[in-house]
């Protein structure tokens, strides 16, 4: 690189002509943290493709059959017909049993 170069280039960000590629603002910092986490994941499954596997798939298959329990989940059915009241006497307090006897 030449002064020229140099010079010329720094001339060219002042009238705007070169898009400005970083920074610290909250964007540039959110495409950082994107970029690192996709290039992270990509290493991991070229170097250990089974184990970025089981990383990664155990936990959403979890998470995949807990929102479809929860989304598919039946709330026409009463509470009578899976718990119904039973009026039966095998179930008779200690007190009610004596009253009964009297």
């Amino acid at each position: 690189m030449t002064e020229k170069s140099i010079i010329s280039f720094l001339e060219r960000i002042t009238a705007g002509g070169v898009p400005a590629l970083g920074g610290r603002s909250i964007s540039q910092r959110i495409k950082r943290i994107i970029y690192e986490v996709v290039t992270n994941i990509s290493e991991m499954f070229r170097a250990q493709p089974l184990l970025t596997l089981c990383l990664f798939g155990v936990p959403l298959s979890f998470l995949s059959l807990i929102s479809y329990c929860i989304c598919s989940t039946d709330f026409s059915v009463d509470r009578d017909e899976i718990y119904p009241d039973e009026d039966d006497d095998s179930f008779v307090s200690d007190d009610e049993n004596h009253q009964k006897e009297d």
